[in-house]
């Protein structure tokens, strides 16, 4: 009886998918081998065809706001046809800049909209009722500039108004200035813009967040506690003592930075993560001449007389949390209530086998992450690339993530140029359910181009999008025949 009240829970869960999927018209095909879902979830592309759709963001109206890299900003409107069946109803450029590359963020009010190039912070005037801004925009914020690492990422504080953060990373893969806490390179610096007459306000003077950061692209604000989270890109092509110890280390990274009222006032009292000198761990077997090592412990890349693993670990800061390396973190967003921090990894350019390639859960509580710090099995991918063959050159690689107001969640994947909606299923799925990619599928048959399968919480599943009703009874049937 428990296999078939299993099998009759798969196939009420597969009904349903077949009917919203016979109700959707336009099903919109990934170009590559379609990534996998987890049991619980459904997925789908909802539009294609832009350049770099990088930060996005959901207006008050309920318009998508999406940067779209070397265009500018567009205003985006679907029409809804409920759950994750939604149709491009207008799609308009309304701030064109192509310097614009990566950083946008709303004012709290939701009138005042925030975008970045490499050296700038500008503010344009926003209407949500006509979806345009309005003027050729404020500069803000300056004195960014740098040839290398050229994002810079915006988040407007909710627990401290009229602030504005900016991340800012290194000039270079491993670049020794910053070392020096004047070059403002490396840095998570926040901004008090209540004062438009001191604008421009140049980098330098933001409070310190946090610096030795070398490239911390994405920055939330955990709702519950106001503590700034980011998460880190670290170095490429790294040596122990002259070993290459690339392929494994260093891990990428969850940094806490608290909140902005924690920021020291005195910036020589702000706390360093350790770049270019120190970094996390992630396979210590990896490490040439350690001593003990864990995951997520800070380790030297160069030992000697003044700089080793001890003082890695009791002079700089080490991450919450370790992720494997050269996945590629590129935003973090948590839900409503704090007890989830969604990631996404944008997946590894520079390693022999590709990783990453995913969008992931993080658990929280309290204002922290539930797993402890030396824990490597802190994530649970929710959407996820199985077969890496075709990576990183044409597969799914996330970058941008929104809520909107049903509790759906945007997601944009840069290279491809495409957005997909995520929604949560009803019900609690069992280990032998999978997720749902929506993809369109022949008269009668069902689709299973959604990559690879898995059954536990750290694997994506393959899932069916289907035409008929018809082909839930056969999973009745088939379920009850293999009890």
């Amino acid at each position: 009886m428990k296999g078939l009240r299993t099998a009759a829970t798969a196939a009420v869960a597969l009904s349903a998918t077949a009917l919203a999927q016979s109700e959707c018209q336009n099903i919109l095909s990934t170009q590559y081998n379609a990534p996998a879902v987890h049991p619980g979830w459904q997925a789908q592309l909802i539009m294609n065809g832009l350049v770099k759709p990088r930060t996005i963001a959901v207006d008050n109206a309920g318009a998508l706001i999406v940067l779209d890299a070397g265009v500018g900003v567009r205003h985006i409107t679907f029409t809804d046809h409920g759950h994750t069946c939604l149709e491009v109803d207008q799609n308009k450029v309304i701030i064109e800049l192509e310097g614009l590359n990566h950083g946008m963020a709303f004012s709290i009010d939701g009138r005042t909209l925030y975008a970045s190039t490499v050296d700038s912070v500008f503010a344009w005037p926003y209407d949500p009722s006509t979806g345009a801004v309005s003027g050729n925009g404020t500069e803000v914020i300056t004195g960014m500039a740098s040839n290398q690492h050229v994002t810079r990422t915006l988040v407007v504080s909710r627990h401290s108004p009229g602030y504005l953060v900016v991340s800012r990373g290194s000039g270079d893969n491993l670049a020794t200035e910053a070392m020096n806490i004047d070059s403002g390179m490396s840095q998570i610096r926040a901004f008090n813009i209540n004062n438009t007459d001191s604008f421009p306000i140049d980098y330098l003077e933001g409070r310190v967040l946090g610096w030795g950061l070398r490239n911390s692209v994405g920055v939330a604000e955990e709702p519950t506690s106001g503590r700034f989270y980011s998460v880190e890109n670290s170095v490429d092509d790294v040596e122990r003592n002259g070993q290459l110890i690339k392929e494994d280390n260093p891990a990428e990274e969850l940094n806490e930075h608290g909140t902005i009222e924690d920021a020291p006032e005195n910036e020589a009292n702000a706390t360093n993560y350790g770049y270019p000198q120190c970094y996390a761990v992630w396979d210590a077997d990896d490490i040439p001449d350690h001593d003990n090592l864990e995951v997520g412990d800070q380790f030297a890349i160069d030992t000697n007389t003044t700089l080793d693993d001890t003082t890695c670990r009791e002079e700089y800061q080490a991450p919450r949390l370790a992720f494997p390396a050269h996945t590629a973190p590129l935003d973090i967003i948590f839900n409503d209530n704090g007890t989830e921090a969604w990631i996404s990894f944008h997946g590894s350019f520079n390693r022999e086998n590709p990783q990453g390639y995913s969008l992931s859960v993080v658990d929280f509580a309290n204002g922290e992450p539930t797993e402890p710090h030396t824990s490597a099995d802190s994530l649970t991918h929710i959407v996820r690339m199985t077969d890496l063959s075709t990576c990183p050159e044409n597969c799914f690689r996330p970058v941008g993530l929104a809520w909107e107001s049903q509790g759906r969640l945007y997601v944009t994947s840069d290279s491809t140029g495409e957005i997909f909606i995520l929604e949560r299923q009803s019900g609690t799925p069992s280990s032998t359910e999978s997720g749902t990619l929506v993809q369109p599928t022949e008269t009668g048959s069902a689709d299973s181009s959604n990559g690879g399968s898995g059954n536990n919480d750290d694997s994506a599943a393959t899932g069916l999008a289907t035409g008929s009703l018809g082909v839930a009874a056969v999973a009745v049937m088939t379920a009850f025949l293999l009890m």
